[in-house]
């Protein structure tokens, strides 16, 4: 049963606009008594005035004696506290060497400082058997990526207050919660992202890795967890279950920036960084570098001029349909788009399909990724074998992903024309390419190693590096053979 929100006495901070004032309209229809503090006065009055607010008060989170008199007015002109929700927060770009300290100090002091500051001063008056303390963090706080180091750490450091203070309330009855939003479409996230680096990096006009998710559904989830007084609020759907598989998430997450990353860093440094709200000490923006302007990196990455038309023909309509997001389950889903961004695909058909079987999905990865890119042969060698592997196997969809991941590690455009070859040259390979290459088409066709083969690998392998060439060949022979049999088609670049 949904505990009713009328005349619960809610205080709110960072409440002129975004995540805070949206939520603040919502919890007024349901006849909640308001106070709303944050910056920006004349936006701040306006959405009290909506509300119906009974105090609105302007206060700089970062200042401690600011938030101690807001706090102590809020308490005065409500009668006392029920809620809390500590929102205010701000972002900004920051190259975590090379950039400008003053950032990092900002983010922390109004993010962390205010957080802890608001639940210090008005966490005794919530610490009642109906008291509820909402600390709102971001999955940011779970998943780190570039250049959102001081948000990143401002947020997981919120979670961790929350997190302790959810023990230290609990013998008063009263609980904590922490939300947990990915990018929502907010003035916040629009001005955050709005950069080139952000753009380079993910390759979408807004710049966001995963798009901008309607505000709606995050006030929807903060309404019921505020009547529920929750643990944990997330939004969009697919963040929750993300939280307990941060891990690996993360590791997700490091392969997909690591081939971009070195261009990102360079423009962020030659970029202003722009705080998503005006501070009073006018910190509205801050020069990350004093040198010169970079060049323009959001114009679109150089393409191969390798054409792999001449390669392979497409494969027929698919005999079972890549799955759905409800289909995939939402770790299944989140993993799919994450490795479409990296692949440069959008979700690659090959995961969205075996991704339907979710119990086996989950484990394949594990062992696909201890291969690859997690093995102990170079990613050079082990994507040269890959391509002999596509090649021999007739294997269209295999070829066209790995020519372009070739490329990136290492191998020319001599090299993938080579691997299309009948017959191996010893003289255009190395002699431990060459055994390599010669290991492949053996255990192609014989599916064993003849002795000559074997020595000539164990001059130039160690016995590790030779089980997982071995396992490699099987590995992608047998992704081959279930993507021909499934008549999977290749990916859209």
């Amino acid at each position: 049963m949904k505990k009713s929100l009328k005349n619960r006495r809610i205080l709110i901070t960072g409440a002129a606009r975004g995540i805070g004032a949206a939520l603040a309209e919502r919890l007024a229809k349901q006849g909640a008594r308001l106070a709303l503090i944050g910056l920006e006065p004349e936006l701040l009055q306006e959405v009290g005035r909506r509300c119906g607010a009974e105090y609105i008060g302007e206060c700089d989170v970062g200042q401690r004696a600011s938030v101690e008199r807001a706090v102590a007015a809020a308490v005065d002109a409500l009668g006392g506290l029920d809620v809390v929700v500590a929102n205010a927060g701000i972002a900004a770009q920051l190259p975590l060497i090379g950039g400008d300290p003053q950032v990092f100090d900002t983010v922390m002091r109004v993010n962390l400082q205010g957080t802890y500051d608001t639940l210090r001063v008005a966490g005794p008056h919530v610490a009642h058997r109906d008291g509820y303390m909402l600390l709102v963090a971001s999955l940011g706080a779970a998943v780190h990526v570039p250049l959102m180091g001081a948000y990143s750490a401002s947020k997981a450091g919120t979670e961790a207050l929350g997190n302790a203070l959810r023990g230290e309330l609990a013998p008063t009855g009263a609980r904590v919660g922490i939300a947990y939003f990915a990018e929502l479409d907010t003035d916040m996230t629009r001005r955050g992202f709005d950069t080139r680096a952000a753009r380079v990096f993910a390759g979408t006009p807004h710049g966001t890795l995963t798009g901008l998710a309607p505000l709606q559904p995050a006030i929807d989830a903060l309404e019921q967890g505020i009547r529920q007084r929750s643990r944990t609020i997330a939004s969009p759907w697919w963040v929750g279950p993300a939280l307990p598989a941060r891990a690996i998430v993360q590791r997700v997450v490091d392969q997909v920036v690591r081939k971009k990353i070195a261009k990102v860093v360079a423009t962020a440094r030659g970029e202003r960084s722009t705080l998503t709200t005006l501070q009073p000490d006018g910190g509205q923006s801050i020069d990350t570098l004093e040198s010169a302007r970079a060049p323009d990196a959001s114009a679109a990455p150089p393409t191969s001029d390798l054409d792999d038309s001449q390669a392979q023909e497409s494969t027929p309509r698919p005999r079972i349909h890549p799955g759905t997001p409800r289909q995939l389950g939402p770790i299944n889903e989140l993993i799919c788009r994450a490795l479409g961004v990296a692949t440069g695909t959008g979700r690659p058909n090959l995961f969205a399909t075996l991704g339907r079987h979710r119990r086996l999905f989950g484990p394949w990865l594990v062992f696909a990724g201890a291969l690859m890119p997690f093995g102990r042969l170079p990613r050079s060698e082990t994507e040269m074998v890959i391509l002999r592997v596509a090649h021999r196997m007739d294997c269209a969809y295999e070829w066209q992903h790995h020519v372009r991941i070739g490329q990136r590690y290492g191998l020319t455009r001599d090299d993938i024309d080579a691997l299309r070859e009948d017959t191996l040259s010893a003289r255009r390979w190395s002699p431990r390419r060459y055994a390599i290459l010669r290991a492949v088409d053996e255990i192609h066709d014989a599916r064993a190693l003849g002795s000559a083969t074997w020595r000539g690998l164990q001059k130039v392998l160690t016995d590790d590096e030779i089980i997982e060439l071995c396992m490699l060949v099987g590995h992608y022979q047998m992704l081959a053979q279930t993507i021909s049999t499934l008549a999977i088609e290749p990916d859209e670049h």
